[in-house]
């Protein structure tokens, strides 16, 4: 920076931010001071802020949201453990290969966690009904016959969808929709009577995403905002924040754009970030 020499993009990661929110919840804003006087560091390099902006294009990306956990550990953590013994499955231990004799296999990720059906004893069908009878579970998604199925935690209530032609959303994609359109908190926006979710930012993509990134028998569930899920020994933060969940206070984070030139039109996802970084970069090449 000082010697004038930055390639097309540089990339600066601010991490720390991350496990002070774990620890302490979205209300602590300690982190984000830290960060502010990083920032102010990087701009400093440059010898003058104005400057800075006037040759420069910065963009400052938060990478998820986070969610505050309650406090009172029984409430807050779901123990999938305790879940899985008492319908006497037997769960994959961390860092061992699945044996014969076991029956489900779970890879939990904050809010979020795939669950894998391994044997007969524990059909799909079965860990489904199992994990929405716990309403501190929000959402079991699986795929079926080509569709994808949602059912609501706690509940008997479920939709299903599958790209079709019958709704197109907010990011123009086409699907068709079957069931009870509030297990996603749908709705028909504008004009153009376009379908979406305030509640579950872009829920058909990013679900659908999730399901068909690899092969196998499995489901994902999300947890209730306010809970967290546990297995294995992983790590819960009762009384500070977690992530990983379709439910927006995960989901948006924020996003700043400013500097040289004319901006392309920002984008509205994280999918659409890399297009747009290319984008800039042609467009600065020309300058």
């Amino acid at each position: 920076m000082k010697e004038g020499t930055l390639p097309d993009v540089t990339f600066a990661y601010f991490p720390d931010l991350d496990g002070k929110l774990h620890k302490k919840g979205p209300a602590d804003v300690s982190g984000v001071l830290e960060v502010d006087e990083r920032l102010q560091r990087l701009l400093n390099a440059f010898g003058d802020w104005e400057r800075a902006l006037r040759d420069h294009v910065f963009i400052l990306l938060g990478d998820s949201g986070v969610t505050a956990t309650v406090a009172e550990k029984k409430t807050a953590v779901i123990d999938l453990d305790e879940l899985m013994q008492a319908r006497g499955y037997r769960n994959t231990p961390l860092g061992r290969t699945a044996a014969p004799d076991d029956d489900v296999a779970i890879a939990v990720n904050g809010r979020m966690c795939y669950v894998y059906s391994l044997s007969q004893r524990a059909p799909l069908a079965a860990l489904v009904s199992l994990f929405a009878s716990d309403p501190r579970i929000d959402l079991v998604a699986w795929k079926e016959q080509g569709w994808i199925y949602v059912r609501r935690g706690g509940s008997e209530r479920w939709l299903r969808y599958r790209e079709g032609q019958a709704y197109r959303d907010e990011f123009g994609k086409l699907w068709d929709v079957e069931g009870d359109w509030s297990v996603l908190g749908l709705a028909v926006h504008g004009k153009e009577r376009r379908i979406g979710s305030p509640e579950y930012p872009d829920a058909f993509s990013r679900l659908k995403g999730s399901l068909d990134s690899h092969q196998g028998e499995f489901l994902v569930a999300t947890a209730m905002p306010g809970t967290e899920l546990h297995v294995n020994r992983s790590p819960n933060h009762p009384g500070g924040g977690n992530h990983g969940s379709l439910h927006r206070e995960d989901s948006l984070a924020p996003m700043i754009v400013t500097g040289k030139g004319r901006l392309p039109s920002l984008p509205e996802r994280q999918v659409e970030i890399k297009s747009f970084v290319l984008s800039l970069i042609q467009i600065q090449r020309k300058w």
